[in-house]
């Protein structure tokens, strides 16, 4: 990723959830946020962190866990997870990238099929 990338997150902040009580059984509703965002770079006080500014936003409380994609000419990627966010619009936020997250699923993978290769 190169600073001033564009990206999205989507997922659903704490403000778009609530509980609808005027039917007659109480509903849980969830209202999707996509957010733009702007790749600042490493985050200097973390060693897997990154950092992206978030453009104008409802809220971001409750984003944690969004994924961020980044597009590439006509393909979209996955970039990483989305970790903290600001309350505030305008704010700085904090995700980790992809390449750590695949490299440790890998590493999950290699051990649970060699644990079943054992077990066999």
């Amino acid at each position: 990723m190169i600073p001033g990338d564009r990206v999205w997150l989507a997922g659903y902040p704490a403000v778009a959830n609530w509980i609808n009580f005027d039917g007659e059984r109480p509903a849980h509703e969830q209202q999707r946020h996509r957010v733009t965002a702007w790749y600042h770079g490493p985050d200097p006080s973390s060693l897997h962190m990154h950092v992206i500014l978030l453009g104008p936003a409802d809220a971001t409380d409750g984003m944690s866990g969004a994924p961020i994609l980044l597009k590439r000419g006509e393909r979209w990627r996955f970039a990483g997870v989305l970790t903290r966010a600001g309350q505030e619009s305008w704010s700085w936020g904090r995700f980790v990238h992809a390449e750590l997250l695949l490299h440790l699923l890998r590493k999950a993978w290699e051990q649970d099929t060699g644990a079943l290769r054992n077990d066999a």
